[in-house]
Parts: structure tokens; C-alpha cells; sequence
């Protein structure tokens, strides 16, 4: 025997003769007075107790899912469902109904429940969560903020500690990426129980911790800032995306992004604001080691796993208001210079150098094992806020090191570490294999440009003795030199040009593939020849082009379109240069930056 439910847009067909767990679960999601009558007939023969999949899921779970309100009214109405039914029926997870509607945000089905049985909100599953955990750890305001109202220990914690700020700070929950408003979750938690500020979870990480752990909240990490700029396919979209992010809203995405990076660093510093002093957030115990009696964190501090992840915003905020935080040592003896050197930190590292106090102190500080702030710097890692590839990647990491050895004392370079080797030993050690891949990686590249520059030499040098017009047989003179004098003569100077352009690149692109590829040359050599080559490159292309269409002003055939398609075609192959030659000149721009900021012999 079959019936159907029919609804608005669905017809659900239940099969009397089947099973009737799978009939439970399709009338769950629908809402109908034939669908709510099944349910409550289900309820009453079988008791609801059935699960519906591998999950462990009854069916009170599917209608707090579905936000079936009227199924769940009618089963109270008619008595059959009970409070200790709603907390007894839990799924594999360990999960009641009221769980599902926390995470889900299903208000109005977490409303009738608690009006059921209001102790719902204590009921914890394996994981020790209540439905109020749930619902700040999924960002549901509107629940959480139901929920409070039935909740007094809103305190109480998982089975790891992490409280109901932890959640919203796990989660991300700044902003409501979906109806596109603040949600400000965290912050709303803040404000109501600002004790939780230094709560701690059973690793001893208070919610600064877990902030200064995701560097996705703050804008150091995005697109968006111009330290960034590089990091994106092509760089022209993405100076249109920082100008849309600073100055023009009219992108959603990118707006949201924005409200995302400003209610964090509004958290950060009130998270911040209810510290009396660090040692609340750091957990210090002292150790002495024989000299002197040294502060070292027992956990991470929030400013040395912000200064690890690389979030400038938070790291500098910390700093400001807490300048004591910069005594710190982590738990391999390092200091935060340490550590920003380590990740290749640049904004970091500089702020730091500026505003530290005793700066040539830890700049001479060496860790347990003996490293310096040198040693640190020859670490591969990655390099942050570049695209990846094997010659970028050994050109930054030479430069890097350059500039701390530059900003070090000269001792530091005979300094030996426990296992006896110095800095540049250990640099050497570390960058061999990486130094093998980029040239190798450049050799490959620089092989293509060198048929392209040939290509561009070969046909311009053609060019030249096969003019447009031809040749007088009388005299030996291009035909075009009497009537069109001016506009040959360009056309020759834009062939000689692109000649001597192409020929250049191709001298330098050699010099390149017959270099030795050692260490140094990837600070200055090399990323100076790859500029000049490209730049000429470039002015071999452009000057081709503007032969080309002069050819067509010889013929007659573009008098009208000559400038529009001279200007279309430059900016795009001028766009296309930079895009290739930026990261290369930005390098460029450093060192020399750096080469004018010599201050070792100053410390």
C-alpha cells in the first residue's frame, strides 16, 4: 500500500509495505499535515528510537536538522515526546536534537525544545560540548544568544577546556560571511563574561593564543596589502583588489574580507585590554642557567606565535602595549628576533630592530644549541608573501641573509654552533640542494628566452635588407627614402633598435647560462642580469611591434588606426613586463636598500 505527501514542490511517496525508518527520514524534511500525522503514528509504535543512518541520527535529529517546528510542536502537544526523551536520544557522537539545531542555527526548533525541557542546554556529548558550545563554535549568534538565556554556567568548559570563546575564535566567527553583516560572535562573548579572556584550555592557550595561531584573520596574509604584492598570477588584478580593499567597497568578497581583518584586530586588542601585565598570557617560569636567570615561556606566548605565523598587526599591537613581552625566550632558548629571522619576517623583523630596547643584546643571543641570529637566518623555510619557485625562493633567502649579516655583529660570523658549524657552514648545508634546483630552474628558463632573443635578432637583422617598397635598380636607394623619407627613416631606427636590444639580451641571457651559479650570485649577479635582459627583451618586442604597423603607414593601409593600435599594443606588452619583471625588481630595490643601511659596525 502507498500514500503521498504532496507539498509546494515536492511529493514525497511513503511505502506502508516498506520500511518504515526510511519512511521517517523523507517525511522528516517535509511540512505537511499528512507528514507531522506519519510522524506522530511512527513515534507512537515504534517510540523514535530507532536510528535512521550510520550516524547514529533519530529522527528527533532529522526534524531539529529540517527545523521541522510543527512535528516537533505536535509530538509535544499530543504528550509524545517527553524532556527525557529529547535528552536521552543521542546519536553516535553523542549529540541530542538540540546539538544538531545549535549547529545548524535552527532557532525557532531549538526554542520549542527548550521550552520542553530547559535543561537541554547542560547535556554534553563525547566531546564534553553543550548545544551553547556548538553554537559558538558553528557562529551561530542568534542560538547562542537563545541559549544563554537558559544556561547560567556559561563558563563550563569541553573536556580539553576550551570554552565558548575558544570556539568562536577556532571558528573564524568574526564576521557573517553569509547574509554579508558583522556576526562579531567572539566579541559579543567577550563583552558578556570578559573572565574568559584568560581562560585556558588544558594546553594552557587562552583565545589570544588560538588568535595569534590564525593568520587568515588579519590582513598580513591576505591579498590585500601591498608587502603581499607579487603573490598573486598576475600583479595588475591584484593592485585593483588592493585599491578596492582600501578604498572602494565595491566587491563583496573582498569587503567581507575586510569587516573579517577589523573585528579580529578589534578582538585582539580587547582580548589584550584585560591582562593586567604579559605574565597572565605568557606562563613564565625562570630557569637558571649559571650566568643569569632567564623568563622562558612554558607554552608558546601570543607574541612568539604571532611573530611564527607572521602576523605583523597582532605581533606589533602586543609589543606596543606589552614592551616586557619582548624578554621572552621560546622553549629552545630563542628570542623573538630569533624567530622573526627564522620565518623570514621582514615588517617584523623591522619593527622590532626599532623599537626594542636592548636590541644589540638579543641580536647577540644565541639559543641553547648554541645558534645565533645568523644561524637562524640560513633556514630554507618558506618565503612568505612571494609566489612559489626555486629561483625566487634562493634569491630572498640570499638576500635575507645578506641583511641580517649586515645588521649583526662581524663576531658572529666565526661564531660555531654545538654542532660546530657557523652560520655560512650552515647556510651552504641547507640552500645546496635548493641552489641545485634554481639553476637548474634558470638554465631551463633562460635557454627559451635565448631562442626568442635569437628570433627577434635574426628577423629584425632580415628586416633590414628587405625594406618595404623595395629597392631603386638605378640607384640603389629605397623607393619609399624620396616620398616617405621621415617615415622610413623611423621605420629604420625601430628595426636597429630592436636589433640592438635583441642582441644585448641575448649577450647577457649568455653570461647568465654560463655563470657558476654559486651563492652570491643570486643576491646581486644574477637577478641583475635577468632585469636587463628582460628590460631588453621588452624593448626588443615593443620596437618590432612599432616596425610592424610603421610598415603599414608605408603601405597606406592604417594612417587612421596607427596611434590606437601602437598605444593597444604597447600597454599590453607592457603589462605583461611587469607583471614578470616585478618580483625580480623588487628584489633589486632591496639590495640596494639595503646595501645604503649598513649598521653592523654601529651595534
Amino acid at each position: 500500500m502507498e500514500s503521498s505527501l504532496r507539498t509546494n514542490s515536492t511529493t514525497v511517496t511513503i511505502n506502508r509495505s516498506g520500511s518504515r525508518r526510511w519512511d521517517a527520514y523523507k517525511t522528516a524534511s517535509v511540512r505537511t499535515p499528512g507528514s507531522v500525522e506519519f510522524l506522530c503514528n511512527y513515534w507512537r509504535e515504534d517510540g523514535g528510537t530507532d536510528t535512521l543512518d550510520e550516524q547514529g541520527d533519530t529522527v528527533l535529529h532529522f526534524l531539529a536538522i529540517y527545523n521541522n517546528v510543527e512535528a516537533f510542536k505536535q509530538l509535544i502537544q499530543r504528550n509524545l515526546l517527553s524532556g527525557d526523551q529529547l535528552k536521552e536520544q543521542v546519536n553516535a557522537s553523542g549529540d541530542i536534537a538540540l546539538h544538531e539545531a545549535a549547529r545548524l542555527g535552527q532557532k525557532e526548533v531549538a526554542e520549542v525544545m527548550l521550552k520542553r525541557e530547559n535543561n537541554l542546554v547542560s547535556v554534553r556529548n563525547k566531546l564534553g560540548e553543550t548545544p551553547l558550545y556548538v553554537a559558538a563554535a558553528n557562529g551561530k549568534k542568534e542560538v547562542f544568544t537563545l541559549l544563554t538565556e537558559y544556561q547560567s554556567d556559561c563558563m563550563a568548559t569541553r573536556d580539553d577546556g576550551c570554552t565558548i570563546l575558544h570556539a568562536a575564535v577556532m571558528g573564524e566567527f568574526y564576521y557573517d560571511f553569509i547574509i554579508g553583516s558583522i556576526s562579531d560572535l567572539a566579541l559579543t562573548i567577550l563583552g558578556s563574561y570578559p573572565d574568559l579572556a584568560l581562560k585556558r584550555d588544558k594546553n594552557g592557550l587562552t583565545a589570544l593564543h588560538w588568535l595569534a595561531t590564525t593568520p587568515s584573520s588579519f590582513p598580513s596574509w591576505s591579498f590585500y596589502v601591498l608587502k603581499n604584492l607579487g603573490r598573486a598570477n598576475f600583479i595588475l588584478v591584484q593592485i585593483a583588489q588592493i585599491i578596492i580593499y582600501f578604498y572602494l567597497p565595491l566587491v563583496e568578497e573582498i569587503d567581507d574580507e575586510k569587516q573579517k581583518h577589523i573585528v579580529a584586530l578589534a578582538l585582539a586588542k580587547n582580548l589584550l585590554e584585560e591582562a593586567k601585565d604579559w605574565s597572565q598570557y605568557a606562563s613564565i617560569e625562570e630557569t637558571d642557567t649559571g650566568i643569569s636567570t632567564e623568563r622562558i615561556g612554558k607554552v608558546p606566548d601570543p607574541l612568539m606565535l604571532a611573530t611564527k605565523h607572521g602576523i605583523d598587526e597582532l605581533a606589533i599591537e602586543i609589543l606596543d602595549r606589552y614592551p616586557e613581552a619582548a624578554n621572552l625566550l621560546d622553549e629552545k632558548g630563542r628570542n623573538i628576533l630569533h624567530i622573526a629571522v627564522e620565518k623570514k619576517c621582514r615588517i617584523l623583523y623591522k619593527h622590532f630592530r626599532k623599537t626594542i630596547v636592548h636590541k644589540e643584546r638579543m641580536m647577540a643571543a644565541v639559543d641553547y644549541k648554541g645558534n645565533t641570529i645568523l644561524h637562524c637566518a640560513a633556514s630554507v623555510g618558506d618565503v612568505p608573501n612571494l609566489r612559489p619557485g626555486a629561483m625566487e625562493h634562493m634569491k630572498w633567502d640570499v638576500l635575507w641573509f645578506e641583511r641580517v649579516r649586515r645588521d649583526s655583529n662581524p663576531h658572529i660570523l666565526r661564531h660555531r654552533n654545538s654542532n660546530g658549524k657557523t652560520a655560512v657552514e650552515l647556510y651552504e648545508e641547507h640552500h645546496s640542494t635548493l641552489r641545485e634546483t634554481a639553476e637548474k630552474a634558470a638554465k631551463d628558463i633562460n635557454q627559451g628566452l635565448m631562442i626568442i632573443s635569437t628570433l627577434l635578432a635574426t628577423v629584425n637583422f632580415a628586416v633590414l635588407f628587405t625594406l618595404p617598397g623595395g629597392f631603386n635598380q638605378d640607384d640603389g636607394h629605397p623607393v619609399l627614402l624620396d616620398n616617405s623619407k621621415r617615415a622610413l627613416r623611423l621605420f629604420l631606427f625601430y628595426i636597429g633598435a630592436s636589433l640592438f636590444a635583441a642582441l644585448f639580451a641575448l649577450a647577457t641571457l649568455l653570461s647568465i647560462q654560463l655563470s657558476p651559479f654559486h651563492v652570491d650570485d643570486f643576491y646581486f649577479a644574477l637577478p641583475m642580469k635577468w632585469l636587463i635582459s628582460s628590460t631588453a627583451m621588452f624593448y626588443s618586442t615593443a620596437f618590432t611591434i612599432m616596425a610592424c604597423l610603421q610598415t603599414l603607414i608605408l603601405e597606406d593601409a592604417m594612417q587612421n588606426l596607427y596611434y590606437a593600435a601602437m598605444f593597444a599594443a604597447v600597454i599590453l606588452l607592457f603589462l605583461v613586463y611587469v607583471d614578470s619583471i616585478y618580483i625580480c625588481f623588487r628584489h633589486m630595490v632591496e639590495v640596494i636598500q639595503y646595501s645604503f643601511t649598513y649598521t653592523s659596525q654601529q651595534m
